[in-house]
């Protein structure tokens, strides 16, 4: 076996995720390996674990959260080690283009080995030691259809999923601080790493409450991921499919209502999780809600 064969197959024994932070995986901005957060480490350990059943993964959370981050990790990690054709998809060509295929070729640039082996132009990045190539691709580019892909990756290509379900959570969260007149509540990356630790924790503990059997309280998992807090609330749902039936429900409930409408927030996080509770299919979501310590009034 050469030397290619040997790394390209240690690249997919080691599956997305590991691949991801190791030494030779996804180079961050800051040169070092990149350090996922709870809720892209679980996105793309669940679809490792059933990829060969699997044929479509979709990602939605609020935005600036990292989606993009996970679409481009996971479709580089395939790039590399399933060598074949990869489409990096996007409405048109340039939004095809500029997401996550950037991101991929940014990241060429500042990895040590792939830098000198990969070659790119506008629209392709080919790994020279397999021929394994990305390209991208607009969503309606006909003249692609019946190509001899191995894999597809979407960016916000509406057309192809029910918006209904998918895009609210991106375009209605928080949407009473458009109708009310408050200001809009801003995503926060540790507020949306806390309601993803809380959501595993929950599945994993099977218990679907504020407050944990054991006695968790969900500000525990503000201190971990580093929020420090002056005020705080949380939002739990449990088998929504739909973004615009879970908020207009917040709506109807006096204590949800009294969080998305609250002048004491001005952060929020969400995080979805799949699992299993009381022995049933179980998809839960958490909205964390903050004001910094430190946050002007």
């Amino acid at each position: 076996m050469s030397k290619t064969a040997e790394l390209v197959a240690a690249w997919r024994n080691m599956g997305p995720t590991a691949w991801a932070g190791s030494p030779f995986g996804w180079i961050d901005i800051d040169d070092q390996p990149i350090r996922l957060t709870p809720w892209q480490r679980a996105v793309l350990v669940a679809w490792e674990a059933h990829r060969d059943a699997v044929t479509t993964l979709a990602v939605s959370s609020i935005k600036k959260s990292g989606k993009t981050t996970v679409n481009a990790v996971l479709l580089c990690w395939r790039w590399l080690a399933l060598p074949g054709e990869h489409f990096a998809v996007g409405n048109d060509f340039d939004q095809s283009a500029g997401r996550q295929f950037q991101m991929i070729a940014d990241m060429v640039r500042r990895h040590p080995y792939l830098r000198r082996n990969v070659k790119a132009t506008a629209k392709e990045l080919l790994f020279t030691p397999t021929g394994s190539v990305i390209r991208a691709l607009a969503v309606d580019a006909a003249g692609n259809a019946g190509a001899n892909h191995l894999t597809a990756s979407h960016t916000e290509a509406w057309g192809i999923v029910y918006e209904a379900g998918i895009r609210a959570f991106e375009e209605l969260t928080p949407p009473p601080g458009r109708v009310y007149g408050l200001p809009a509540l801003t995503p926060d990356g540790r507020l949306t790493e806390a309601a993803g630790m809380k959501a595993e924790h929950m599945l994993a503990n099977d218990y679907f409450a504020h407050t944990s059997p054991q006695g968790v309280r969900p500000w525990e998992f503000l201190d971990q991921a580093g929020f420090p807090y002056r005020s705080a609330g949380e939002n739990l749902a449990l088998n929504y499919q739909n973004a615009y039936e879970l908020i207009e429900d917040f709506m109807q409930s006096p204590s949800h209502r009294a969080n998305l409408l609250s002048a004491d927030f001005q952060e929020i996080g969400i995080s979805i999780g799949a699992g299993e509770l009381d022995g049933e299919n179980a998809l839960v979501a958490v909205f964390m809600f903050g004001k910094e310590q430190n946050a002007a009034d």
